[in-house]
């Protein structure tokens, strides 16, 4: 069993990179006055850029709820028994809170880390290192990860 990685959507890893890496993007809602989206889901990024270019209201997100992060770590750990998640900065949002709340409910015994990025958006960088054992090493400002053959090595 390999680790599966969870990120939020304001990591702003495209839906490509996340399928083709087995990435799972929890969605951040998006609100433009009373109109609200889920980030990626309801609103496209195109949609949102129009919006913000078009649009007097400026934009509000607001973090997963942990039920969101409870659903995703339950249904992983049926594939797994280690999650990474990293997340937007817990100076700008609450998800790393929801991410690391609901880590406790999860229903299948799975080993879960939860990283805060201290970034925000394309800062986190997802690197395919090796197609044939999907290795990948991840970037963040507070952290450095290599993954190898569904192990963990935390570099920095």
């Amino acid at each position: 069993m390999g680790v599966k990685i969870v990120t939020d959507s304001l990591s702003d890893i495209t839906s490509d990179i996340a399928q083709g890496l087995g990435i799972t993007v929890v969605p951040l809602t998006v609100s433009f006055g009373k109109e609200s989206f889920l980030d990626r889901i309801t609103m496209t990024t195109d949609e949102f850029y129009y919006r913000l270019t078009h649009d007097p209201i400026w934009p509000t997100t607001t973090q997963p709820p942990p039920g969101d992060f409870i659903n995703v770590y339950n249904k992983l750990a049926e594939e797994t028994d280690e999650i990474l998640v990293i997340t937007l900065s817990t100076k700008l949002s609450g998800t790393y809170q929801s991410a690391l709340n609901a880590k406790s409910l999860v229903e299948k015994k799975c080993r879960i880390e939860v990283i805060d990025s201290l970034t925000v958006a394309i800062s986190t960088v997802f690197v395919p290192h090796s197609e044939q054992d999907h290795s990948v090493a991840i970037l963040t400002s507070s952290s450095l990860f290599y993954i190898f053959s569904g192990a963990v090595i935390p570099i920095r």
